[in-house]
C-alpha cells in the first residue's frame, strides 16, 4: 500500500505536459482533496524523478518527487497518518479538558478536531 496525502489548503498546481502532446494546464487542488501515490515512477531529464499520483481516485498526474516533498514541507499536504495522529491527540485533549472542566481548552480542541475531521475521506475512520 502506498501513502496517501490530503490537501490541508486549496492551491494551484501547474501540470507540465511537455513530454506529452497535450498542453500544460493548471490544476486546482481543493482543501480535503486526496492524493494517492502509485508505484509508477519515471525519470524526466531536467525535472528528476516523477511519481504518478491519483487525485481523489480519478485524475492522475505526474508529480516531481521534489515538488511533492516541498508541498509536504510547506504543509499544503499532509499524510493521512499525520492527520489521524492529530485527531487522536485532539480527542485526548478534549477528554482531558472535560475531566478538568476547562472550557477554554475544550473549545479550542473541539474546533481543531472538527477541522481535522473535514480533511479525512469518508472511507477512513
Amino acid at each position: 500500500m502506498y501513502p496517501s496525502f490530503v490537501a490541508t489548503t486549496s492551491f494551484e498546481h501547474e501540470v507540465d505536459r511537455s513530454l506529452d502532446t497535450t498542453p500544460s494546464y493548471t490544476l486546482s487542488i481543493t482543501k480535503g482533496d486526496q492524493l494517492s501515490l502509485t508505484e509508477e515512477r519515471r525519470y524526466v531529464k531536467g525535472i528528476g524523478w516523477c511519481i504518478k499520483v491519483f487525485l481523489n481516485g480519478e485524475d492522475s498526474i505526474n508529480l516531481a518527487i521534489k515538488e511533492l516533498e516541498n508541498l509536504y514541507q510547506e504543509e499544503f499536504i499532509r499524510s493521512l497518518m499525520d492527520v489521524q495522529l492529530d485527531l487522536n491527540y485532539c480527542q485526548f485533549k478534549v477528554d482531558k479538558a472535560l475531566d478538568d472542566k476547562d472550557k477554554e481548552t475544550f473549545d479550542e480542541y473541539v474546533a481543531k478536531l472538527e477541522n481535522l475531521e473535514k480533511l479525512l475521506p469518508l472511507t477512513t475512520s
